[in-house]
């Protein structure tokens, strides 16, 4: 019985690296084509947004897996200098990003990005244990509360506005068919009538 469990373990843990590592390189795919979009993208803030959450994620899937399989030191270290080497690129993309903005604006100002949290983090990294559960918490706490206000702020306007065209549009529609339809058949009435 100990034998499977020691032998199911080490499976799981490989399971969980393999998943991690390939968390890491789809950010790290995601940062190249971040860097190289140009600023007036109109998915430029997605992409932004959608690496921010995918940080927390893996950070989040990190913690998971130390907690409930207890990964190596090695291993979880190794992983944690991977995020910390992804977040380092995507800081210096991001604010490479907001210094050549033509409008003048700073991305990370106004969205709470991750090169915010990158320097929260590393200071509560150095004080506190790696293992501890008040980091745990802490992380979940941060990374819930950003996801909250990044919603909140990127639906106000633009989702409203975008859903009254749609639905003006749709009315304006079915009136011209509507209206349309109607007339055609009473023209293609008078068309073919023939004086006797």
């Amino acid at each position: 019985m100990e034998e499977e469990t020691l032998q199911s373990s080490p499976s799981k843990i490989t399971k969980s690296r393999t998943t991690l590592q390939k968390n890491l390189q789809q950010i790290d795919a995601d940062i190249t084509q971040f860097t190289n979009l140009p600023i007036d993208t109109p998915s430029h803030d997605l992409l932004a947004q959608n690496i921010e959450n995918k940080f927390g994620f893996i950070r989040t899937l990190l913690n998971a897996e130390i907690a409930s399989h207890g990964m190596l030191p090695n291993d979880s270290l190794e992983i944690e200098e991977k995020i910390k080497e992804l977040k380092a690129k995507f800081c210096g993309s991001n604010s490479l990003h907001s210094v050549n903005s033509e409008t003048g604006s700073d991305f990370g100002s106004g969205s709470g990005s991750v090169c915010e949290s990158c320097l929260n983090n590393d200071s509560v990294d150095e004080m506190s244990d790696f293992e501890g559960a008040d980091h745990t918490e802490m992380m979940l706490y941060e990374v819930v509360v950003a996801d909250a206000e990044k919603v909140e702020c990127s639906d106000g306007g633009k989702m409203w506005w975008w859903k009254m065209v749609v639905v003006w549009t749709m009315m304006s529609a079915g009136l011209m068919v509507t209206y349309f339809g109607m007339n055609q058949h009473q023209h293609q009435h008078e068309k073919f009538l023939t004086p006797t």
